[in-house]
């Protein structure tokens, strides 16, 4: 069970502070022995800490031989407590607002990120939709899981008159009625190999069915940022993130993406 010397501690207390202050409360007037005698706290050490708690106003001290200590109201004490840690907190967003200006500047010779895990997979793709000006591709393998968890921003980014595309492969084993679905296009691979003359065609599908396998989603966002997000092997944990910025990379990943889409996978959504 917690005592009132861990909530104290918890609020940024030290353990000789938060021991005296719990201790002072319920005493209301006390010397430094009486002090030591209830806490156990060394002599020396009960000087330096209602030192300490009288500097910050939290203790009061009447002088004398010997001198007597009270702790100020405990509502006071909380209010200046609160009073502080809101101010320190809006510093600290201060300064942290211009570090993130300062590496945003930066960030822009920063062609490669990878990210581990779920989460933070999930974050990154929700931030780049945020984040777009003009153009989203996505292209998801189906079931669209994370198209289905983020329609509401990509809904939001189309109000916002971004041209967004998202598409969701499906193999020959899906069901004979599709979604209907105004967001997410649904599409079906065209396995006919044998109807693919040129050896580069012949590629690209290789690619499209190895993407199918191995990747949970790509993003492309205004031709200039990519993520690619690898499926993981058995757990979520497992699951990573490349976030791509090489000048003309996505706009060549979109592009292919494309291609493969217009010649091998026919629309199965319904208008």
């Amino acid at each position: 069970m917690t005592n009132a010397t861990d909530h104290l501690i918890s609020l940024g207390f030290k353990q000789y502070e938060a021991k005296v202050v719990a201790t002072l409360a319920p005493l209301g007037l006390a010397g430094v022995a009486e002090i030591h005698r209830l806490t156990n706290i060394p002599r020396n050490k009960v000087y330096e800490t209602l030192d300490t708690l009288t500097k910050r106003g939290i203790v009061e001290v009447r002088p004398g031989r010997p001198r007597i200590f009270r702790l100020i109201p405990a509502r006071t004490m909380i209010e200046q407590l609160t009073e502080q840690y809101n101010r320190t907190a809006k510093e600290a967003l201060e300064l942290l607002d211009e570090e993130t200006t300062r590496v945003k500047l930066v960030e822009e010779s920063d062609y490669v990120w990878i990210v581990k895990g779920d989460r933070t997979s999930r974050q990154r793709f929700a931030g780049l939709i945020a984040d777009a000006k003009n153009d989203i591709f996505i292209l998801e393998p189906f079931p669209p899981k994370y198209l289905s968890s983020y329609r509401a921003i990509l809904t939001a980014a189309k109000r916002r008159d971004i041209r967004v595309r998202a598409v969701s492969i499906a193999d020959h084993i899906i069901t004979e009625n599709p979604p209907r679905d105004r967001l997410v296009e649904y599409r079906l691979l065209n396995d006919k190999t044998d109807e693919i003359e040129a050896e580069y065609d012949a590629t690209l599908l290789r690619y499209l069915r190895k993407t199918l396998q191995t990747v949970a989603l790509i993003a492309v966002v205004d031709n200039e940022r990519a993520l690619l997000i690898a499926k993981g092997v058995s757990e979520v944990k497992n699951i990573t993130g490349i976030f791509l910025r090489i000048p003309g990379v996505p706009a060549m990943q979109k592009a292919t993406l494309q291609r493969m889409l217009t010649l091998f996978t026919k629309s199965l959504s319904h208008s």
